[in-house]
């Protein structure tokens, strides 16, 4: 994971990492908001940019997103995201 200071606009960094990944793009309160999947750090050719701040990147081995069901909308839990307050009804 690649954890920024504060959420930001940013673009996925050329890296020595030679075995695809997919990359989770999530928010400040731990929400993935978008997902590249199956990218080759190493081999990035174009700027790859999250659509909206966020707080990290999170690094998966390539398919695991696909095989474990992630989508956008779900929930990363770790105590780098400042998740919102359960409101009870």
């Amino acid at each position: 994971m690649i954890e920024f200071a504060v959420p930001s606009i940013v673009s996925v960094p050329v890296m020595n990492v030679y075995k695809p990944v997919d990359i989770l793009f999530v928010s400040d309160d731990g929400i993935v908001v978008q997902i590249v999947p199956s990218i080759t750090p190493a081999e990035i050719n174009r700027t790859i940019e999250a659509q909206d701040p966020v707080r990290a990147f999170l690094y998966l081995r390539a398919g695991e997103a696909k095989r474990r069901d992630i989508r956008p909308g779900d929930v990363v839990a770790h105590s780098a995201f400042n998740a919102k307050p359960i409101i009870l009804q």
